[in-house]
């Protein structure tokens, strides 16, 4: 990531009175695997989710939008 990008871009939010859905872009690092990926990253929003805000977490999207390699992937994030 450059500095001076928005961490938040890519991610959509529908909050309701006790509920949300998220929808979100990633970047996933090569020979990883995006369904082990999407469970873990899943999961801890709808923790984070519901710890932070009360809300319950009823539908989940992540859309991959790139593959990078590691090099890569830490050369974005200086």
């Amino acid at each position: 990531m450059t500095q001076g990008t928005d961490k938040t871009k890519g991610i959509e939010a529908d909050v309701g009175e006790k509920q949300v859905a998220i929808k979100m872009d990633a970047t996933i690092e090569y020979g990883k695997s995006a369904e082990t990926i999407f469970k873990e990253v899943s999961s801890r929003v709808q923790k984070a989710l519901r710890e932070m805000t009360g809300l319950n977490l009823v539908k989940f999207e992540m859309h991959i939008n790139d593959v990078k390699t590691k090099e890569e992937l830490q050369q974005d994030n200086k």
